[in-house]
């Protein structure tokens, strides 16, 4: 049946007898379940010592546990409400209590100074990305040579990148952008706008002119770049603490040796690396951060990659 009285719990069917030795006294204590916020609750009437004026003092004790597979003593916490005349009170106290203790595991931890400067920084980077990315690229053929640069030109009008040289011998703007550009755009992180197509500059006809857009896997990029920094997974044996450098973590392997890993955001994949030697100059595997992790759970590999010339 259901308590109509008190905090939306289901009563169950069963109860159970425990020995009142646990909780100072020479009663038995007859208790009775009730679930709330996914656990189950034991509460228990425990007559106490008794008072000096006279009587005794009636005293709840409520258990609870976040399963309902065992009913032994001792294995739940205890939480005691101390004069509450009626069960009902006594539940209401154990749910508040218990819904406080569980919002209170699940609160994030405190940022520390450094952690809030590091997102504010973050935070002016992605600001300054949005205002300076590329909306359109510029495709520039030498008249004499045939080889062609691909510029990538905010919205502000200043290029940001760094120019793109193109392979191979193109006889026009058009052709180099037909081809090759298209190919260099979506490696750097940007495709054609919807509708837009290769037109020439309005003043230089040795450059053509394209509208565009970022992909996706850009914008998942500026993500991992601007937000919060990936998580490490513990490796058995070794300690991993991260440096106040983003993207770096100082790691002490099982057999001893020290090693830093780094962490570098790409398009379509970031990028990995465990250094080691002296001043951790020596590279010893780059790749994925499981590839990176492989030779950090197994330092025989990082041992024999670091030996080499």
């Amino acid at each position: 049946m259901t308590d109509t009285t008190g905090p939306k719990l289901t009563k169950k069917s069963r109860a159970f007898v425990t020995p009142g030795a646990p909780f100072d006294t020479t009663e038995d204590v007859t208790g009775h379940d009730f679930e709330a916020h996914g656990i189950t609750l034991f509460v228990h009437a425990v007559l106490s010592l008794p008072l000096s004026g006279g009587g005794m003092q009636r005293r709840w004790v409520v258990r609870y546990a976040e399963t309902t597979t065992t009913t032994k003593a001792g294995t739940f916490l205890v939480l005691r409400a101390d004069n509450i005349s009626t069960r009902k009170e006594a539940v209401t106290l154990a749910v508040r209590k218990i819904k406080a203790q569980q919002e209170a595991e699940e609160a994030p931890a405190p940022r520390t100074a450094a952690e809030q400067a590091e997102e504010r920084a973050c935070e002016r980077d992605r600001k300054a990305e949005e205002r300076t990315r590329p909306t359109s690229a510029q495709v520039y053929v030498s008249p004499i040579s045939g080889r062609a640069t691909l510029h990538l030109i905010g919205a502000d009008g200043g290029q940001n990148h760094e120019p793109i040289k193109l392979d191979g011998s193109h006889r026009s703007p058009q052709d180099a952008g037909a081809d090759a550009a298209i190919t260099a755009l979506g490696k750097a992180g940007f495709r054609c706008a919807p509708g837009a197509y290769w037109r020439q500059h309005t003043t230089r006809r040795d450059t053509a002119v394209l509208t565009i857009v970022p992909t996706r896997a850009y914008l998942a990029y500026n993500e991992r770049r601007f937000g919060p920094r990936p998580e490490v997974p513990a490796i058995e044996g070794a300690t991993i603490k991260a440096r106040t450098q983003r993207g770096w973590w100082d790691v002490t392997t099982a057999d001893g040796e020290r090693y830093a890993l780094t962490w570098s955001p790409q398009i379509g994949g970031d990028r990995w690396t465990v250094w080691g030697g002296p001043q951790y100059t020596k590279r010893v595997r780059s790749g994925s951060q499981n590839e990176a992790l492989f030779v950090l759970k197994h330092p025989a590999h990082a041992r024999v990659a670091c030996a080499r010339d």
